[in-house]
């Protein structure tokens, strides 16, 4: 009996083991799938999530019949600004900027920028 109850509680603890790395798991997918759909410098959504969120938010506003606008915003002579200051100057402003038009922009929006 004593090496069937051990047996039980091995095998018991092995499950646990088990289901905590399977959690682990699961936490860092999700961690990588957010690090692939985010700019390492600006934190910022990248061009393919921001095509998936413009997707959603085209088919919610046409699911509605309701208008949707998009603002689009270009950096004008920026590799001029680099080159001048420096691409550690560039990387600064791209932050900075991004950062702005985050807290600038609607909660429920898309902007030049954020794609969520």
């Amino acid at each position: 009996m004593g090496i069937w109850i051990e047996g039980e509680l091995s095998r018991l603890q092995y499950q646990t083991k088990i289901l905590q790395q399977a959690e682990e798991l699961a936490e860092r997918n999700k961690q990588l799938s957010k690090m692939a759909r985010t700019d390492g410098l600006t934190r910022v959504g990248n061009r393919h999530s921001f095509y998936e969120e413009l997707n959603k938010h085209i088919k919610f506003a046409q699911r509605l019949n309701n208008p949707l606008s998009i603002v689009m915003l270009d950096l004008d002579n920026f590799k001029q600004y680099n080159d001048t200051y420096g691409h550690l100057a560039g990387d600064k402003a791209l932050v900075v900027i991004s950062k702005t038009i985050n807290e600038l922009a609607r909660e429920n929006g898309l902007s030049g920028a954020l794609w969520w």
